[in-house]
C-alpha cells in the first residue's frame, strides 16, 4: 500500500523500472524468434541486442534495490 513516503515512492519506481526491463527483454525475445523463423536474421540480431540491454538494466536494478532513507 502507498503511504506517500519517499521510500515507498522509490520502491514503486524501482519495481516499475524492473518490470519494464523484464517485459522488454521478454517481448524482444518473442519477436526475435518470429523473425528468425522468417529468416530475418539482421532484425532478430538487433532485437537480441535490445534483449541484452534490457537484461543488463535489470541486473543493475537488482544490484541496487531501493533502500530506506534515514528521513523516513
Amino acid at each position: 500500500m502507498d503511504d506517500g513516503s519517499p521510500t515507498d515512492a522509490r520502491s514503486q519506481a524501482w519495481e516499475h523500472d524492473l518490470r519494464n526491463a523484464v517485459n522488454g527483454a521478454l517481448l524482444s525475445v518473442v519477436v526475435a524468434r518470429r523473425l528468425l523463423a522468417q529468416g530475418d536474421v539482421e532484425r532478430a540480431e538487433a532485437l537480441l541486442a535490445d534483449t541484452q540491454a534490457a537484461c543488463e538494466r535489470g541486473r543493475e536494478l537488482l544490484s541496487e534495490p531501493p533502500s530506506p532513507s534515514r528521513d523516513d
